[in-house]
């Protein structure tokens, strides 16, 4: 029978081994990238929304949309163009040039983007633009201590300004916007950090066995069509039968299964 001091310390090396195996599921917080002015006056807290870990998928305030025939080489240019045009670009998009960042983002992505800046202009966000939007872990900006975990890094996540601040009318408005165009912005209008990070899937993280990993590097991808393609397996209204084929539920972030019918 084992002393108590024995015990004890056998309870110890146990805690010690679960608590480094944890220690390395957590993501390390780092500062992210600079807000656009409209969010200056908002006090940082002190991780990034994206430090969350795993998203668990809740219901998706989001409208079918038809996929009724591929995007055009015509159409994806016409809405990276007018994303262009319409940003308002933050450090990241300066360092790299917009064209470059808008350029990297998956074009079923840009064309729904597109389609929802388009519409908030129209709708009295006459300033709706994308912010941040593809950007290399190599930058080091993010709130993940691993930048290859940021959907930014795969052309799958924009930040926008010109939607006001969090918990805002206008906040609101863009989301409704967005919603009907199949653009997610997964940490809700009220939150103080992430309200204007917007994708075209709900998953926050891309974790080390998603196949997206393997067609980007550091410095950018390794090949842009292979990095589309994974990319959009995990887009709403694409095809969830498709992402099964080359991933789990758990290696794409989930930390539920997702129907695949939906």
């Amino acid at each position: 029978m084992l002393s108590m001091h024995g015990g004890c310390v056998l309870t110890g090396l146990v805690l010690g081994a679960l608590l480094n195996s944890l220690a390395g599921q957590v993501a390390l917080c780092d500062p992210p990238e600079p807000n656009a002015a409209e969010a200056q006056s908002i006090s940082a807290p002190t991780c990034d929304a994206e430090d969350v870990g795993v998203a668990s998928f809740g219901p998706l305030p989001v409208a079918e949309i038809p996929n009724a025939h591929p995007r055009t080489s015509t159409e994806i240019a016409a809405a990276r163009n007018y994303l262009i045009e319409t940003a308002s670009p933050g450090y990241t998009m300066a360092r790299q040039g917009p064209e470059l960042a808008i350029g990297r983002l998956n074009p079923e992505f840009a064309v729904r983007l597109a389609n929802a800046v388009r519409e908030a202009r129209e709708g009295g966000l006459r300033s709706a633009g994308v912010f941040s939007a593809y950007r290399p872990p190599a930058f080091g900006i993010g709130g993940f201590f691993d930048k290859f975990h940021s959907l930014h890094t795969y052309g799958l996540a924009v930040d926008m300004y010109g939607i006001g601040g969090p918990g805002s009318a206008a906040a609101q408005l863009w989301y409704e916007i967005a919603a009907r165009h199949g653009v997610v912005c997964p940490y809700g209008s009220h939150h103080q950090a992430e309200w204007n990070h917007c994708q075209p899937t709900s998953l926050k993280i891309i974790l080390a066995d998603n196949p997206l990993r393997d067609t980007v590097t550091a410095e950018g991808p390794l090949s842009l069509e292979s990095m589309f393609e994974a990319g959009s397996m995990l887009i709403i209204g694409k095809s969830w039968r498709g992402a099964a084929a080359c991933c789990t539920w758990k290696s794409c972030g989930c930390s539920t299964p997702r129907s695949l019918s939906s």
